[in-house]
């Protein structure tokens, strides 16, 4: 055994690294051009309009939250708190969360996208994929906040900021599944 670790070539071939590099420059590249869009043209947008007050990407989730919850029978509707730049989902007219831009689920679909761009994979599938994907974590986003909603609901602040991180794996957890479907369709055979 040792013989073969000392025989062992020092270092990797280029070309054994390629699709790593790939890999990386395909999500890098996705990924800044994605941040730079919404954090620096979209959200300066509207941080500079005076009569918004809150992105319409924070709005969506606080709409789809606020509608997942009233099909589930709680009075919840979707507002904008003034001095705050974000949306609120309301339970019976009381502000519960606060949607602002960092935690609208924007950057983990940013994320998300930028994963799938460089993994490796047919274009034609990603067409399809890639934006159902977003739609699956928009969702599963906005599913995490109607919880936020009724946890933060009468609940002490001690145990809405228990809860709060645990339900910010289940997007991720959400990210890992999409990207192993990604995974099975791309390389099944």
């Amino acid at each position: 055994a040792m013989k073969t670790l000392i025989n062992a070539p020092a270092s990797l071939p280029l070309k054994e690294l390629r699709p790593l590099a790939l890999f990386f420059l395909g999500f890098g590249i996705s990924y800044a051009l994605f941040y730079l869009l919404y954090y620096h043209l979209y959200l300066d947008y509207y941080q500079t309009q005076q009569a918004v007050l809150a992105d319409p990407f924070s709005i969506g989730v606080g709409q789809l939250s606020a509608w997942m919850l009233q099909i589930t029978g709680y009075q919840s509707s979707t507002g904008v708190l003034e001095g705050h730049f974000g949306a609120t989902v309301l339970l019976n007219g009381i502000d519960q969360v606060i949607i602002v831009p960092s935690c609208s689920g924007a950057k983990n679909l940013f994320v998300l996208a930028g994963l799938l761009i460089g993994f490796p994979g047919p274009w034609r599938k990603k067409l399809w994929f890639i934006p159902a994907a977003v739609l699956l974590m928009f969702g599963f986003n906005s599913v995490r906040i109607a919880l936020l909603a009724l946890v933060q609901d009468g609940a002490e602040v001690d145990t809405f900021h228990t809860v709060k991180p645990a339900l910010g794996y289940f997007n991720h957890l959400a990210m890992f599944l999409i990207l192993v479907t990604w995974a099975a369709l791309t390389y099944r055979k």
